[in-house]
């Protein structure tokens, strides 16, 4: 029998330098990307807060859906899902509830047998708490697949992103990091665009995988950092 996670899945743990950082538009245009390049992506949200069960179309569960193809059902991409706008364990303790540890890990199985290429989104930044005990980052780590960082483009990006990409590459020995995404959240002018990703590219070996400016739809992957993390027969060619 096989056991949690013997299947060898391709896949990306997209985590944020903090939230509302547009982690769930990222994923969602990089779900677009793969299914391009004939993938059957799947996705999945181990937990996610501030969820509305009346209007579930908001959700960021939803929305990866959506973007991946409406595989499976859109509960199966988070099974654990809270109304208040908190740190998951918090959110939970706001229903009376708790976070099943056991469940953060064996939702992607689904996702595993279903998928050859997994988005999983994290909750937060990358040190939130997911449950009692552990954060986000522990999560990335026991599932396996590299990180990619989610970075706001705002003045202070610099600063987030490199404190970020530092602590996850010690956190616990240090997490296999796939790259970082510069993603503007807003219309408003901001100066700092001009040189943020300049500015982080001089400070870091690890690579921009993507820029994204405010409302696009479609952004350009850096294929020779990610080529390598697809499925063979899917790497596109140069």
């Amino acid at each position: 029998m096989l056991k949690m996670f013997d299947r060898p899945t391709h896949g990306l743990f997209i985590v944020g330098c903090d939230t509302g950082v547009g982690k769930t538009h990222v994923g969602c245009l990089l779900l677009q990307w793969l299914r391009e390049l004939g993938l059957s992506p799947g996705v999945y949200k181990p937990a996610e807060s501030g969820f509305d069960e009346h209007q579930p179309e908001g959700s960021d569960a939803y929305r990866l859906w959506q973007a991946a193809g409406r595989p499976l059902t859109w509960q199966q991409v988070c099974p654990q899902r809270f109304f208040a706008p908190l740190a998951p364990d918090q959110a939970a303790l706001r229903e009376d509830r708790m976070i099943d540890s056991g469940q953060l890990r064996q939702g992607l199985n689904v996702w595993k047998t279903y998928s050859d290429f997994v988005i999983v989104e994290g909750a937060g930044g990358i040190l939130s708490p997911m449950s009692k005990d552990e954060v986000v980052l522990d999560l990335a780590i026991e599932l396996g697949y590299p990180v990619v960082l989610v970075v706001d483009d705002s003045i202070g990006a610099i600063n987030r992103a490199l404190l970020s990409l530092d602590v996850a590459g010690r956190y616990r020995g240090g997490v296999p990091l796939a790259g970082w995404v510069l993603n503007q959240t807003s219309s408003e002018e901001d100066e700092s665009r001009l040189s943020n990703a300049q500015e982080i590219q001089k400070r870091t070996d690890v690579p921009l995988l993507a820029k994204s400016t405010y409302g696009e739809q479609v952004i350009t992957w850096k294929h020779e950092a990610l080529a390598p993390l697809l499925p063979k027969m899917n790497r596109p060619s140069f």
